[in-house]
């Protein structure tokens, strides 16, 4: 009997150190801490994949300072200048290159060696009560080094009303002329200059002060053609 006591204590001893080094058995695996704060870089970092999801790069905004519409550019109303009761207004300039325009400068034979066009349109009113007489199409425009006689093109290109001549108290007029550029291309043409001789009265007297305007293009920008001038 003392025997079978021991025999039977040994074997549940060695069930008992059986269990222990199961290789099968579960095992306490530790789990890592819920994240603070809703971060979870910690678990991004350690995907199976080994890749780490950064957030959007946030593009920087790129704005436009210059508009280059195909080799054209205008400003409306860049310059003014009042003499003896006499307002004339530069109301548009335009600088293009011939093949830019619809028109077809080609057919008038002083364009032909130029290739790049300029327009001018004047707006001039007569804020007095007389007659005044005004020749802007007989100015000159100078680009650079390039000096441009606007009366070369009066007979090729004028528009609108008649600019030149007697102008009545009370009346505004606008009107005007095309001109080539023969030295300077679009992109290099930052300002010019129009000058022109001051109105003259019925009397013949010249009043006020010559014309002289200095238009900035340096913008190098287009504007749409405005309604008024159409």
């Amino acid at each position: 009997m003392k025997r079978l006591f021991i025999i039977f204590a040994l074997l549940l001893s060695a069930c008992s150190f059986s269990s222990d080094n199961d290789p099968a058995a579960p095992q306490d695996v530790a789990t890592p801490a819920p994240p603070e704060n809703g971060d979870d870089s910690s678990i991004q970092a350690s995907t199976p994949s080994g890749e780490v999801d950064f957030p959007p790069t946030e593009q920087p905004e790129v704005q436009v300072t210059r508009e280059l519409f195909g080799d054209k550019i205008a400003i409306n109303f860049g310059a003014q200048q009042e003499s003896g009761g006499l307002l004339v207004e530069i109301a548009r300039v335009l600088i293009a290159d011939k093949t830019a325009l619809e028109q077809d400068f080609d057919l008038i034979g002083i364009f032909e060696d130029k290739p790049v066009v300029g327009e001018i349109i004047f707006k001039i009113t007569n804020n007095t009560e007389g007659i005044l007489t005004i020749y802007p199409e007989q100015g000159v425009v100078i680009i650079g080094t390039e000096q441009i006689n606007l009366g070369d093109f009066y007979f090729a290109t004028k528009f609108g009303d008649a600019i030149s001549g007697d102008i009545y108290p009370g009346v505004t007029v606008i009107g005007g002329l095309w001109f080539g550029i023969k030295r300077s291309s679009v992109s290099a043409i930052h300002s010019l200059t129009i000058a022109f001789d001051a109105p003259i009265n019925i009397e013949y007297e010249t009043i006020g002060e010559n014309f002289q305007f200095e238009v900035d293009l340096s913008k190098q920008t287009y504007e749409e053609l405005p309604d008024e001038l159409r």
